[in-house]
């Protein structure tokens, strides 16, 4: 039986943990339009924050999971996501935003890559 510790009543196993789904966000940087009208969310929940919330566990890496930024901000969300790294490189890997294709124009095919 794997030894088990205790940290604000939850029983976490005594090993290295890789958190695989963190939202990080600051609406101050970046406009995410479904924080629009909720006071709880609409507020920073960066780096400080989930230290806070993890204190006393012992999480080896961990995986950034894209916010819902507005579309033309994905790009800037990814370099802020770069520079958190740096501040804790156990941010190991980011789930940024999916690039959106663009629509083709009404009756006009898309130009295939093929030959």
């Amino acid at each position: 039986m794997q030894h088990m510790h205790t940290t604000k009543d939850i029983s976490m196993p005594s090993v290295p943990l890789v958190d695989a789904h963190v939202h990080l966000w600051d609406p101050a940087l970046l406009p995410i339009p479904w924080l629009a009208g909720n006071e709880l969310l609409n507020q920073p929940y960066g780096l400080p924050e989930y230290h806070a919330q993890t204190a006393g566990i012992d999480i080896a890496a961990f995986v950034y999971v894209q916010v819902g930024v507005a579309p033309a901000y994905g790009l800037t969300e990814v370099r802020l996501v770069a520079e958190q790294a740096t501040v804790d490189p156990r941010l190991r890997a980011m789930s940024p935003m999916r690039a959106r294709r663009r629509p083709s124009r009404a009756g006009v095919p898309r130009r295939s890559s093929a030959p």
